[in-house]
């Protein structure tokens, strides 16, 4: 009798889950801003006067390139390099300043892991061929995916540039894996 139990149990708690995720489906955020169209991350380099910033296709979402994380790919984006201001830094404050979760890069939706952090650029600077990016701010994840997102974002923008060929991200001064753990 006790077996019987249990195993109506288990069956009424499998259709209750069931019943609850089509009441209450999972779905991407709506808020969608308007990017230049991407291009393949392995075949793009920085033009002259731009860079890249590198945004998620979430799951490689019908794109090319090197999956990491929860199978994501990094789609690069070109932007416009401002007057007087380093390709480094000018690069990771653009990224920084993307809006939304979702992002709208030439009909392709692109997730920006970043888009619910509070974060403000201090310094960049490069020593013996790395990249040495201090920021500052709260660091707030979506989950456990966002952690490589955050990464992968961050550090693929860095190491697009030839003089780069490491990277260390620092949040209030201490290690980006660090913060990551906390944040977590």
């Amino acid at each position: 009798m006790n077996v019987s139990r249990v195993v109506i149990t288990l069956v009424a708690i499998a259709f209750l889950a069931v019943a609850v995720t089509r009441i209450f489906p999972i779905r991407r955020p709506q808020q969608t801003i308007i990017v230049p169209t991407p291009t393949p991350a392995d075949t793009v380099a920085p033009q002259e006067g731009s860079f890249n910033i590198f945004l998620v296709a979430l799951e490689g979402e019908a794109a090319e390139g090197k999956t990491f994380g929860c199978g994501d790919v990094l789609v690069p984006v070109s932007r416009q390099a401002p007057e007087g201001v380093d390709a480094l830094s000018a690069a990771i404050i653009e990224l920084l300043e993307v809006e939304g979760p979702m992002v709208d890069a030439g009909g392709r939706e692109l997730y920006n892991s970043l888009y619910q952090s509070d974060l403000t650029f201090k310094a960049a600077r490069v020593e013996n061929r790395t990249a040495v990016i201090e920021l500052s701010g709260n660091l707030i994840l979506g989950g456990v995916c966002d952690n490589p997102r955050v990464v992968e974002q961050l550090s693929q923008t860095a190491l697009q540039f030839g003089t780069i060929e490491n990277v260390e991200i620092f949040l209030n001064d201490q290690p980006l894996d660090e913060a990551l753990s906390l944040a977590g």
